[in-house]
């Protein structure tokens, strides 16, 4: 009897990107192409990866399977819309590739990049061969909490925290009002940090209370840039 066996040889390329290592002071994404999973025979075989714009990558970011690569097997191509072409001629493989760079953000108004990447060679089979992968920026954060209340004394403490993850912050105006009656803000128990420094109330900020603390307040903070917690 005559059958077919289905073979799936997986795909050839696959692209995976990460911002776990973006720090305020590095303001870098990571990405890992891995090609050829599976082991095929392919001669000459072209790995070319689109950079978008609001990225910028050098050659000397670029590692194959652990070790930097060859500049001279390494072509960038610039595009009309600002992205960049990064081509990179692996030659013949028969083994499992990994391709790993990082690239730096330049453009903080961006909340995500999309990155594509394609695969060209004798003895890929019939394509497209490609992959796209989409990584999101961390965002500058803000956020309010609670953190205890004084029944004694029938006060409550509260936490306003900026955390600039993305981008220094060079100005900044908190408005924070208090919807509900009963609440007064005490001025006395008013604190601001950056980092591990203690601001100077009339320098550093300003604080002014809304309808005598009953509304909440306004603080503006002098001390810019904002590039601590």
């Amino acid at each position: 009897d005559d059958g077919e066996v289905p073979f799936d040889r997986g795909k050839l390329v696959e692209k995976t990107g990460s911002a776990k290592e973006y720090t305020l002071a590095n303001n870098k994404l990571t990405w890992t192409v891995t090609v050829n999973k599976a082991g095929h025979d392919i001669k000459d075989a072209v790995l070319t990866d689109t950079i978008p714009k609001g990225l910028d990558i050098e050659k000397s970011d670029i590692l194959i399977n652990g070790v930097p690569v060859d500049p001279n097997k390494v072509t960038f191509e610039d595009n009309a819309d600002g992205s960049k072409k990064v081509i990179i001629a692996l030659g013949d493989i028969s083994d499992k590739v990994e391709v790993k760079y990082t690239t730096d953000v330049n453009d903080f108004s961006e909340n995500s990049f999309t990155n594509g990447v394609g695969l060209t060679g004798d003895g890929i089979g019939e394509g497209p061969h490609k992959d796209d992968e989409k990584v999101t920026v961390p965002a500058n954060a803000f956020g309010k909490a609670f953190k205890e209340i004084d029944y004694e004394n029938k006060t409550i403490k509260w936490e306003l925290a900026v955390n600039p993850l993305r981008q220094p912050i060079t100005s900044l105006t908190i408005t924070d009002t208090f919807p509900n009656n009963g609440l007064v803000l005490l001025t006395d128990g008013f604190t601001v940090t950056l980092g591990n420094d203690v601001l100077v109330p009339g320098v550093d900020y300003t604080l002014t209370p809304t309808n005598g603390g009953q509304d909440g307040f306004v603080l503006v903070i002098n001390k810019t840039p904002i590039d601590k917690r």
